[in-house]
């Protein structure tokens, strides 16, 4: 595995198989399942970041070009080809001077971008299960095993000590 860190390194995915090979030889129950659940922040960690650039770009892919909207916004505006207006901006960005309509364009286009990002987020990282229970992954989950899980883990501790 490459030495650094996410996205070019993998780092993090040698310290987890390190933990997960750790955990095999570990006695205490807690401290193996702090291993086992450090591994997986681990990996987890690592996906996250090497994803980072195409999940931002994918979260920008429903936005047009700033330059394309100004534009189709100032056709909307002047929709008779009002030249002198056209040609003060033209002239205004060629000398390099602050419009007080691109800043507004950029502050309306950053906000749309921001509340786009969110309904995205919420929808794509919401699971929804049966009678209407939803679980957002960007939430703490406030929920107590159920007694199960905690028997079938206690059984797979048992089994794992075997070894």
């Amino acid at each position: 595995m490459r030495p650094g860190d996410p996205p070019d390194g993998q780092r993090y995915l040698r310290q987890s198989f390190l933990r997960y090979y750790q955990s095999f030889f570990e006695t205490g129950t807690k401290t193996r399942a702090e291993l086992l659940l450090l591994a997986n922040i681990e990996i987890g960690f690592h996906e996250q970041t090497r994803l980072q650039p195409e999940i931002t770009e994918s979260l920008d892919a429903a936005f047009v070009d700033p330059k394309q909207f100004t534009l189709h916004l100032l056709k909307t505006i002047f929709p008779y080809g009002d030249r002198l207006a056209r040609g003060r901006l033209f002239l205004m960005r060629l000398l390099s001077r602050v419009i007080p309509f691109d800043e507004a364009i950029t502050m309306l286009i950053d906000a749309a971008r921001r509340q786009v990002r969110l309904i995205i987020t919420e929808h794509l990282m919401t699971i929804g299960f049966p009678h209407g229970v939803r679980l957002r992954l960007g939430e703490d989950l406030n929920a107590e095993f159920p007694p199960f899980i905690i028997l079938k883990y206690k059984k797979y501790m048992m089994w794992m000590e075997k070894f």
